[in-house]
């Protein structure tokens, strides 16, 4: 699918701005936990759409007071998560791509970044919007953001959207992306290895552990064997595994841990990582057996059979 670019001249708000609040007021007054759209809000929710002010009031966020802003946002989750308005809102969304581009920018509106944020991960779980994200240049975007941004907050906030794309455990989702990897392995994973070498400890913990799940994801067998079949990957679990020494490392040496354990089980190792496991056999052991002695940090019994496994190699 093609993204377009937002245009340069925004859509006005209407002339008259107080006819547009209490619409937005009507529908982010509801509760987040209903999910049945009452009869009384789909004409409200079906003019913002078809006046376009849906787009418009997001578009005009940055010039409203934070509590107008916020009635943008709750009425946006809201229109993204009833059930009776799914196909409106994706056929919406479908015509008006550059509302995804406008989400996804918004994460360098520092002071808005996670209002945008809120919105984007619910729309995230629609599959239209979904495979729009995945069928163009926006999930690239991802990365940078979450290696260079400074806040932590909204690197965490961009992450777990970037999470939910992923790993999202719905049957037609799960697909989805599981095409998109298989379609995409070099670049995509070229992208990920970086968080694994990211020296922030946040982000470097967390993109192990998403990488492990994922790899066990069944949908991503095929990709899960051309990944741990390359030994270049290999080095980067063995570099995190075996450097990452001190008590502020245990959390990466554990979820690498979750990692490597996929290369010594794979019964069907190509020679050069076989060869990788050989070279660096003596330092691994070590790692493994110091963790092994770790308190509070159970492995269970992939550890112990992890380590017979690698020392009979």
């Amino acid at each position: 699918a093609q993204i377009k670019k937002i245009e340069s001249k925004e859509d006005p708000l209407p002339s008259d701005y107080k006819q547009l609040t209490p619409m937005i007021a009507k529908i982010s007054t509801v509760t987040n936990s209903e999910e049945i759209l009452p009869d009384d809000k789909i004409p409200t929710l079906e003019s913002l759409v078809s006046t376009n002010l849906l787009k418009s009031s997001l578009y005009h966020m940055k010039k409203m007071t934070p509590k107008d802003a916020n009635s943008v946002v709750q009425m946006w989750v809201y229109a993204l998560r009833v059930i009776d308005f799914v196909k409106p809102i994706d056929d919406y969304i479908r015509a008006n791509p550059e509302v995804l581009v406008y989400l996804i920018e918004g994460f360098n509106r520092d002071q808005m970044a996670l209002m945008y944020g809120q919105i984007l991960r619910q729309a995230v779980k629609h599959e239209a919007v979904l495979f729009l994200i995945l069928n163009s240049s926006l999930i690239w975007r991802f990365f940078p953001f979450i290696l260079e941004k400074t806040s932590y907050q909204i690197v965490q906030d961009v992450f777990g959207t970037f999470k939910i794309i992923m790993t999202r455990q719905v049957k037609d989702h799960k697909k989805v992306v599981a095409t998109f990897l298989a379609r995409n392995f070099r670049k995509f994973f070229s992208n990920f290895n970086q968080l694994l070498k990211c020296k922030q400890y946040h982000i470097k913990r967390q993109s192990l552990k998403l990488l492990s799940e994922i790899l066990q994801e069944r949908c991503n067998f095929k990709v899960m064997l051309k990944y741990i079949g390359e030994p270049d990957n290999l080095q980067i679990i063995i570099d995190n595994m075996s450097k990452s020494e001190g008590r502020s490392n245990k959390g990466i040496r554990f979820e690498s841990f979750h990692v490597f354990k996929f290369y010594v089980a794979n019964p069907r190792k190509p020679p050069a990582v076989v060869a990788k496991l050989r070279q660096y056999r003596e330092s691994l052991l070590e790692a493994l057996q110091s963790m092994a002695s770790q308190e509070g940090v159970d492995y269970g019994k992939e550890l112990p059979l992890l380590i017979s496994k690698l020392g009979n190699l």
